[in-house]
């Protein structure tokens, strides 16, 4: 792995920081450490005698992928990787998922399918022939994967589709990992590009994302209302997640989407009575300031638009 890093970085940039004599080789030589990389850690792994099948071991070679990705600077690397894993989680729940991990295999395969496309949006934007498909990929995915997140966080309708608590559970696992790849996205770029640029707002939100990852894969929930309670937090931070980054990339559609499936939620809530963890007015005391601030914020940013708006001469 050192080795491949070592020669790939010296063919790309050369000894004194200048462009080497292959700088494709030499990409391809860091791509090829950043796999080694991650197998490593797996092999580490059943080393020390962790089933082969245990969930952990990708999360060990997603671990040791993502680091260097951040040395080669590769994003295509780094979505690569995402897809990867999510691919992998598909793939491990319909086979094993009736093996000590309950997951119901139709959520989450639903919601994964959605998060691969967005994914592969995000992957063709990268390059000049595909840019054109990278809108309708990410859109395709965001939306539906918005809607089934807002059908599955819903306890009367999960009862009526016949879902049982594990099906809620998958879900929450693929929700959790498409938030990830969107945040790891959108993050990524600014980082590269301005390493001391990030605000406060960003690490509060990523802070959350890897929590909430975490309790997805480790908390056993003891019943169906707190799987409820927790996947209807996590759909909140998708669209705060969402509407985030339509604001950053200037994204009316993400933003309008974000807001409207955060409104379908606090409007949806008032008539499931099965909710009841907590006080109804305090849930819409906040949501409604939530919803009145996020309101705000768009006219601010509309009138700033507006405000900078250049007219051309000949639409005079």
């Amino acid at each position: 792995t050192l080795a491949s890093l070592a020669s790939g970085a010296l063919l790309k940039y050369g000894r004194a920081g200048q462009t080497g004599a292959y700088p494709f080789v030499g990409q391809a030589l860091m791509v090829l450490a950043s796999l080694l990389l991650g197998a490593t850690l797996n092999l580490i792994g059943q080393t020390y005698h962790v089933n082969a099948h245990a969930q952990s071991l990708e999360l060990l070679w997603i671990v040791g992928i993502i680091p260097l990705a951040f040395i080669i600077q590769s994003r295509a690397v780094l979505l690569l990787a995402e897809l990867l894993l999510l691919l992998w989680l598909a793939l491990w729940i319909s086979i094993y998922g009736h093996q000590g991990f309950s997951m119901a295999p139709f959520p989450a395969m639903a919601l994964l399918m959605c998060l691969v496309m967005s994914s592969l949006g995000n992957l063709t934007a990268l390059f000049d022939h595909t840019r054109m498909y990278a809108a309708p990929l990410h859109g395709v995915g965001i939306v539906v994967g918005l809607f089934l997140g807002f059908f599955f966080c819903i306890k009367p309708l999960t009862d009526m589709a016949h879902l049982n608590h594990p099906g809620q559970e998958g879900a929450l696992l693929a929700m959790t990992g498409g938030l990830i790849v969107a945040e790891v996205a959108a993050w990524v770029p600014r980082v590269l590009r301005q390493p001391t640029g990030i605000s406060i707002l960003e690490v509060l939100t990523h802070g959350l994302v890897t929590v909430t990852a975490l309790a997805a894969l480790l908390i056993d929930f003891p019943s169906e209302s707190t799987a409820t309670l927790f996947f209807t937090v996590v759909y909140g931070l998708t669209t705060f997640t969402v509407m985030q980054q339509g604001l950053k990339t200037n994204d009316t559609l993400k933003v309008y989407w974000g807001g409207l499936g955060l409104g379908a939620l606090v409007l949806l809530r008032y008539v499931d009575y099965c909710w009841a963890l907590f006080d109804k007015s305090l849930f819409f005391a906040l949501a409604g300031v939530f919803l009145v601030g996020g309101a705000a914020l768009l006219e601010r940013v509309r009138r700033q638009r507006l405000a900078t708006t250049v007219v051309p001469e000949e639409t005079r």
